[in-house]
């Protein structure tokens, strides 16, 4: 996979391309959902090249409006989902700006970081805040305002 290539060109058209397909994919993206977050969180979101990193958040939230990942990928593969979608959600609720950006890219990113939060904790229940306990106190406080917020919305 180009989204695991060593030239930074090549794996910025590749997360640049992977976005534009996305909202086209939605609905037969299943079958390499498990494959495609591992690429993006191991290789891409931690990139130092702010070109990349933005690329991949717009990935990551691409996904997080198009494709309900948490429900898909759980139920076949609850261990699985938990290490490498928690990953993603305390990465962007640890990097996550008061306005609701992170820093070096675009957009707002606070409405799909709630939607991810809230599909976590449909899925795993209570385990997700008992495993936010163990991330840093501002991440935890995240999580909690998030699944606050969304649960008022929908009251």
């Amino acid at each position: 996979s180009r989204l695991h290539d060593s030239n930074s060109k090549v794996n910025l058209v590749a997360l640049e391309t992977m976005h534009k397909m996305i909202p086209l994919l939605r609905d037969h993206l299943s079958p390499i959902i498990n494959m495609l977050i591992p690429a993006i969180v191991d290789n891409n979101l931690n990139s130092k090249n702010p070109g990349i990193y933005a690329a991949a958040t717009n990935v990551v939230q691409a996904l997080s409006q198009h494709v309900d990942i948490v429900t898909e990928l759980y139920q076949r593969k609850p261990h699985a989902t938990e290490q490498k979608v928690l990953v993603v959600l305390w990465h962007l609720l640890g990097n996550m700006t008061n306005s609701g950006s992170l820093p070096g890219a675009g957009g707002n990113i606070r409405t799909a970081t709630a939607k991810l939060s809230k599909a976590l904790f449909a899925q795993m229940g209570q385990n997700l805040l008992n495993q936010a306990a163990s991330q840093p106190p501002h991440i935890k406080k995240s999580l909690e305002e998030l699944l606050d917020m969304t649960i008022l919305n929908e009251l």
